[in-house]
């Protein structure tokens, strides 16, 4: 499948850039659609398939939209576990043996 060019005429600014992630249930596919080059460039590493790429008239490219199977994705929990009274005092005992 070839990537479709959009060439966009004015730069985006910082406030004007922003990810969506869509998930199609039928497919079981997951679309990204990027302004944000520090996303767009990471997927493309994990090996998402570029669909369509914007880019501006000197040929930078400024956003993509890719896809990607649905285990691509993985939300998970962002809170740092914490340690335990225990856990702390074990790790911090004196009298570890070697």
């Amino acid at each position: 499948m070839d990537t479709i060019t959009i060439t966009i005429a004015s730069k985006l600014s910082a406030d004007e850039r922003e990810v969506h992630l869509y998930y199609d249930a039928d497919t079981k596919l997951w679309t990204m659609d990027s302004t944000v080059p520090k996303y767009f460039r990471k997927a493309l590493r994990q090996g998402w398939t570029p669909v369509k790429q914007y880019v501006y008239d000197d040929g930078t490219i400024c956003g993509m939209v890719l896809t990607a199977p649905e285990k691509s994705v993985t939300i998970r929990n962002t809170a740092k576990k914490q340690m335990s009274d225990e856990q702390m005092r074990n790790l911090f005992s004196d009298d570890d043996e070697l």
